[in-house]
């Protein structure tokens, strides 16, 4: 990751929710050559299509109803700095024509405003979902793809890297003690068996979880998870790619409540979860 960051190429990182992939795009800004400039982060899953091109690129007051005063998009903040667009697989169709436009032209032009200004910064974007996959689908512009997409960088699950458990734990414990205002200061050895025996569905997330719940519920400074149940991760037979998923003819009603009872408990009970 650090070879990466030290080029000046737009980037993008692939994992599950939960992996951290705002945290590889955070180090891969602070050891760029615009580790000085700013680190502004924009969620494209969470922006109203309509607010969309005022958040990227800001408008002037009175550009629409409500816009009582000029507001500076992301693209103008981001100057000289590194520009994180996260789940940028949700970005609408409109969306991904302005952010290509933008990005081919290297300037921007306030919602409301006849100006252009130059911007230059670097795109860091990341998404849960398969880019490749979405442009063969059609859902993704190929030339948005390639142009965001200098080089990939995968974040594995955590189920796929658990000798990283006993690291993130004390990376977390170190942070929680400050956190909590309490003494805790290792976790027992059965604690950590528990946890690295768990399918960790939730990923890095779900470890920050498991262990600030433990430290709120036990008083001891050694942790001794008495309240974490572990779960192993299942592979499950069928991956349902939506509501209306069938089964093929030749399954049984036996075997398809098996597969629906084998994927429950990696996904905690929800059905929702099992059934992605």
């Amino acid at each position: 990751n650090v070879r990466v960051a030290h080029h000046d190429a737009n980037q993008c990182t692939e994992g599950e929710t939960g992996t951290g992939k705002e945290l590889v795009a955070t180090l891969l800004h602070r050891h760029s050559p615009r580790h000085r400039g700013p680190l502004i982060t924009l969620n494209c899953g969470a922006i109203p299509d309509s607010l969309l091109e005022s958040e990227l690129f800001g408008h002037e007051k009175g550009a629409f109803t409500g816009a009582h005063r000029q507001r500076i998009g992301k693209f103008e903040l981001a100057q000289h700095g590194t520009l994180f667009l996260d789940e940028i697989g949700d970005l609408s169709p409109h969306g991904q024509v302005a952010i290509l436009r933008a990005i081919q032209q290297r300037e921007i032009t306030r919602v409301g405003g006849e100006t252009n200004i130059p911007v230059d910064v670097r795109i860091i974007t990341a998404s849960h979902q398969s880019l490749p996959q979405l442009v063969q689908e059609r859902r993704f512009r190929a030339d948005l793809y390639y142009r965001l997409n200098h080089i990939t960088i995968r974040v594995p699950p955590l189920r796929e890297r658990k000798e990283d458990i006993p690291l993130l734990c004390e990376a977390f414990l170190s942070r929680l003690k400050i956190q909590l205002d309490r003494k805790t200061a290792s976790m027992s050895e059965r604690f950590m068996q528990k946890l690295s025996e768990h399918g960790w569905p939730g990923n890095v997330r779900e470890l920050e979880h498991v262990l600030r719940h433990a430290a709120l519920l036990e008083d001891g400074a050694v942790l001794t998870g008495r309240h974490f149940i572990s779960q192993a991760h299942v592979e499950r037979p069928f991956r349902f790619k939506s509501a209306s998923f069938q089964f093929p003819p030749e399954v049984t009603r036996e075997q398809q409540t098996e597969a629906a009872h084998a994927a429950l408990p990696g996904a905690h009970g929800n059905k929702s979860r099992a059934a992605p």
